[in-house]
């Protein structure tokens, strides 16, 4: 009799506990519109696009302070966020919007 209550009891398997505890506290918040099992319609996410992708600042002196900003439009369906900019080098930082960029909306991102 302990022997079948013990095999009933651990077959009871709630897979959503197991899965919410795999994902972590706030999983529920993370909208992903794609997985790995199905391809991604990219009609339907955020795109950033930009007025100029790159800009030559041309010669600079050290101790020169130089800025540039990029313009960009979200051409998507749903809001841009941008998490993080970084440059490709430690001379240079970037500014970002914190706000998420509505579809059609404006944007930029100032480089100095």
């Amino acid at each position: 009799m302990f022997l079948l209550l013990l095999i009933l009891v651990s077959c009871q398997n709630d897979t959503n506990t197991q899965e919410n505890k795999a994902l972590g506290p706030n999983s529920e918040l993370i909208r992903n519109p794609a997985s790995a099992n199905m391809l991604m319609d990219t009609n339907q996410l955020a795109r950033i696009v930009f007025d100029e992708k790159d800009f030559d600042f041309g010669t600079v002196n050290e101790g020169d302070v130089v800025e540039h900003t990029f313009r960009f439009t979200n051409t998507g369906k749903i809001p841009l966020t941008i998490l993080k900019c970084r440059s490709s080098c430690g001379c240079t930082v970037p500014e970002w919007p914190e706000a998420p960029i509505p579809p059609g909306g404006p944007g930029e991102i100032k480089a100095k």
